[in-house]
């Protein structure tokens, strides 16, 4: 499992220095790849350049898979539907 919640992703670089890099992986640990993967800073959203829409941070598991489509990436579910 590599799983990162990291679609749409960018790095930044100027004149050959990172602006906006992308923080890498996390300590490899029983926990890192354990029920509460996603709370690690780097396998979440928070760790990633990437769009939070109205705070919603992309979800885990393969129940919410990211599609490719010609209008732009969707999950198979809504944002936050705990809320």
């Amino acid at each position: 499992m590599h799983n990162q919640n990291d679609v749409g992703n960018f790095i930044v670089h100027v004149n050959g220095e990172s602006v906006i890099p992308d923080v890498g992986r996390g300590r490899y640990t029983k926990a890192y790849f354990g029920p509460e993967r996603y709370q690690h800073f780097v396998n979440s959203s928070r760790g990633h350049s990437v769009p939070i829409v109205n705070g919603c941070e992309q979800l885990a598991g393969s129940s919410m898979p990211q599609n490719c489509s010609s209008t732009g990436p969707t999950t198979s579910s809504t944002c936050c539907p705990s809320r």
